[in-house]
């Protein structure tokens, strides 16, 4: 029976002080096929998971994971069976990439770091906090996963009080989720492959997630999930939104969560 293991490197990458850096782990510093999850801790002053602006995942050089902080928080709380909120202060976070929302061991790491490709993993932050140390390890299963997860954010060029403003969708995979900022978001429609999938108010959103369990941590990026996987395909996918005078504007993300069958010769096919 294929065994879950956890281990870390125990070499620390520094944090400077008061400043804006990517520090990155490559192939010799961190495991890859079999990595169900990537897990960090900082310390040092004001390191902490508040000063994370992102975190990304790479594989073969293709971005897997690519997600900003919030999105992050609100993917794992509403995705996971405990409903984990991480808040700014906590010095520690993880980058699940097996099915959080599974039970079984078999369900759980059907998803997960795709075969034979080289790992990178990159932690943004934005310099609030002081001199200290990064420290990365994970999580491995000895199972081979039918899948991997592409949790990937890009910014909507969505200004404030705008109408029936689109982006497009063209993320690969089974779209399993997606999160966007709630504060000044008046309807959100949701269209993939053609159907649509989503068409409220931000605030009927925010109530239909409550329901499920995400109450509290996640304030303003809130994740919402799809009852079954759907294809994405270019064209005919896309996101449609109204937005009032609080939105955040053009920097907004949206973060689509999706799964792609996996191949053992390229990551990107």
């Amino acid at each position: 029976m294929a065994q879950v293991i956890y281990d870390y490197n125990a070499q620390t990458k520094t944090i400077a002080n008061a400043t804006v850096q990517t520090l990155s782990w490559g192939a010799s510093e961190i495991a890859g096929d079999g990595t169900a999850a990537y897990y960090c801790t900082l310390t040092g002053t004001n390191d902490d998971y508040g000063s994370v602006s992102r975190f990304r995942v790479k594989a073969g050089g293709q971005l897997i994971v690519d997600v900003a902080n919030a999105h992050l928080t609100a993917f794992i709380q509403r995705m996971s069976t405990s409903k984990w909120a991480m808040a700014a202060a906590d010095t520690g976070f993880s980058v699940p990439l097996y099915t959080l929302d599974a039970k079984g061991i078999e369900e759980r790491y059907a998803c997960g770091f795709p075969i034979g490709q080289s790992p990178t993993c990159e932690l943004v932050l934005d310099g609030t906090g002081a001199a200290g140390t990064a420290l990365l390890g994970w999580r491995l299963y000895e199972g081979t996963p039918a899948f991997y997860p592409l949790l990937l954010g890009s910014q909507l060029n969505i200004a404030a009080s705008s109408t029936n403003a689109r982006f497009p969708i063209t993320q690969g995979g089974l779209l399993r989720g997606f999160s966007i900022a709630t504060t000044g978001l008046d309807r959100c429609r949701l269209v993939i492959n053609g159907k649509q999938l989503f068409n409220m108010p931000g605030t009927q959103l925010q109530q239909a997630q409550a329901m499920e369990g995400q109450d509290g941590g996640s304030t303003n990026q809130l994740f919402f999930k799809v009852a079954e996987m759907v294809p994405i395909t270019a064209g005919n996918s896309f996101v449609e939104i109204d937005t009032a005078a609080g939105w955040g504007g053009v920097t907004n993300e949206i973060t689509l969560y999706s799964y792609v069958p996996q191949v053992t010769t390229n990551a990107g096919a």
